[in-house]
């Protein structure tokens, strides 16, 4: 499992070589515009995704197309997880 914190105002793309992924307590990933997704995951898999850090979009936290597995969210936070 790979462990990222990563602090930025664009998407995080996930890639099948950091699936499963944790994002961790030191992540801040704030895409406030109205269409932002802060996480997405593509349809070319399904994802495993635990949040343990602070993830906002204006449209979605995190929003997995792929034939996904909920995300887990340990903590209380703003992730807010949409398959399509």
């Amino acid at each position: 499992m790979t462990t990222v914190n990563p602090v930025q105002t664009t998407t995080y793309y996930l890639t099948s070589s950091n699936n499963p992924i944790t994002f961790g307590t030191g992540t801040g990933i704030d895409v406030s515009s109205a269409s932002g997704i802060g996480v997405y995951g593509s349809n070319v898999q399904s994802w495993a995704v635990t949040n343990k850090g602070a993830i906002n979009g204006g449209l979605y936290g995190v929003s997995l197309a792929g034939a996904a597995r909920s995300p887990t969210k340990p903590e209380p936070r703003s992730a807010v997880a949409t398959s399509t």
